[in-house]
């Protein structure tokens, strides 16, 4: 039985799977992206061609408030008109209906009298012809689009091999992880700091060698135009690819609230019990300076994992605040131990005490054994007495208030006299407010096509720490 003081937080963290994706809609707001028109075949005004097509066009948003691919015709002999349209697989019907809302009205006015024409936005195409077009792969050049930054990331060799592996996955995804073609999207680590987001997807009404064939058309496309660019988007009438720094799939609740939605390879190899083994250490990593994990979807095939959403930039303002000297005399405190210790904070985890390297510096200290801090490869290079005063300096850095923290020239000094006597430092920032939840707080309910999951806040451990706990004018 839940407490009636816990029901309002509970709700708000409990998300259930099949819920979900009935509720959770993405923003309706459509993006136009370009256009395809053939100049050879066109229609006169008030001709049979173009009362057909008039006849059509409109009635395709309703068809897109049900289904996210479809095809029709309207007319007969030579005046006959073929269409389909195709709405990302990632996005609600709600926002396809308004994308082919869009398209519908816009595909004549980019392309008057034209009887060949596609429209292709990022949420979705549409396109028309005189002849078939239903089944018959189309990955011609002339017939495609795309659209990329100026901006290229650094290392381009590197960055085209694991951009280049990470698609080929999604392209046998795609073209043969369903009865019919479909989508697949995934992600890759660029390097320590980058993250590479990729979406691939092909016209069901194709085979799954030819949306192979055509996703590696439009792979092999990038080189000749786009090499290296950090983001990247093409578009062909049978296929589209597309790829970036910035993850650009998001969702939003009811609420208001923005929610990311990382969805898990289906050729991942992980089982169920191991996708509820990584969703329960996740939860026990629930802390105010980590993305919030909101919940999970386990239906079928499907394993997603909902995170709170954090803007594009956002992060350093969310976790440090506006810059400042301060700030920067903490992140040398960091640093300073990080060197002393051989690890790095954001990768460290001590799985025993539950602690991150900043607070087991400080647990040892003081418990008087600050010296076991020091990475091993470097016993026989420093004394003692030289380890423990820099961790005694680093933990100057970390202090809590900003105003206890030395300025960088006193810690310049520090560095370079040991006639100066260190002043004992303080708790370092946040830890009294650690937020931790146990194992035994997730809770699984699980029925024979769908689990969930709720993380229930405790008395003892709140989910969000007190007002005077955190630093306002520098928040870590």
């Amino acid at each position: 039985m839940i407490p009636l003081h816990r029901i309002s937080k509970t709700i708000l963290l409990i998300l259930l799977a099949h819920i979900l994706f009935k509720y959770v809609y993405v923003n309706a707001q459509v993006t136009y992206v370009l256009n395809s028109c053939d100049y050879s075949s066109n229609y006169t005004q008030n001709s049979a061609y173009n009362a057909n097509l008039n006849l059509l066009l409109p009635t395709l948003p309703s068809q897109a408030s049900l289904k996210s691919f479809y095809s029709t015709t309207t007319g007969e002999g030579v005046d006959k008109v073929y269409a389909l349209f195709l709405c990302r697989g990632d996005i609600t019907l709600q926002v396809c209906h308004d994308c082919i809302y869009d398209a519908a009205q816009n595909i004549t006015q980019q392309c008057p009298l034209q009887k060949v024409a596609v429209i292709y936005y990022e949420e979705c195409l549409l396109r028309y012809s005189n002849n078939s077009i239903v089944g018959i792969l189309n990955e011609q050049d002339e017939d495609g689009v795309h659209w990329s930054s100026s901006d290229t990331v650094t290392n381009i060799t590197d960055f085209n091999q694991k951009l280049s592996a990470t698609m080929k996955g999604l392209f046998r995804e795609a073209a043969y992880g369903a009865e019919t073609p479909t989508y697949a999207m995934g992600q890759a680590d660029i390097n320590f700091f980058q993250t590479v987001y990729c979406f691939v997807q092909c016209t069901p009404d194709i085979t799954g060698s030819d949306c192979n064939k055509c996703l590696d058309a439009a792979l092999g496309y990038i080189p000749t135009c786009c090499n290296g660019r950090q983001w990247f988007m093409i578009f062909y009438p049978s296929c589209q690819l597309r790829y970036d720094l910035k993850q650009f799939y998001t969702g939003r609740l009811l609420n208001g609230q923005e929610i990311a939605v990382k969805r898990l390879s289906k050729n991942s190899g992980q089982g169920d019990t191991e996708f509820k083994t990584e969703v329960c250490l996740v939860a026990n990593l629930q802390h105010r300076n980590l993305v919030r994990l909101l919940g999970f979807c386990l239906e079928g095939d499907e394993k997603l994992l909902i995170y709170e959403f954090i803007p594009n930039t956002s992060l350093d303002r969310f976790l440090f605040g506006q810059f400042s000297a301060k700030s920067d005399v903490f992140s040398f405190g960091v640093i300073l131990l990080e060197i002393v210790s051989g690890k790095k904070n954001s990768c460290f985890y001590h799985l025993e005490r539950k602690e991150d390297l900043i607070h087991y510096a400080w647990k040892l200290w003081n418990e008087g054994k600050a010296i076991q801090l020091l990475d091993p490869s470097l016993q026989n290079d420093f004394s003692r007495g030289d380890v423990i005063r820099y961790i005694h300096i680093g933990l100057l850095c970390i202090q809590d208030d900003a105003a206890d923290r030395p300025t960088m020239a006193s810690v310049v000094l520090m560095l370079n006299s040991h006639s100066i006597t260190l002043p004992f430092p303080s708790a370092p920032s946040l830890y009294s407010s650690r937020i931790k939840i146990s194992a035994t707080e997730v809770n699984f309910e699980t029925t024979e096509s769908t689990s969930k999951f709720e993380i229930s806040p405790s008395p003892s451990n709140p989910l969000h720490p007190s007002k005077d706990q955190i630093t306002d004018s520098h928040p870590r």
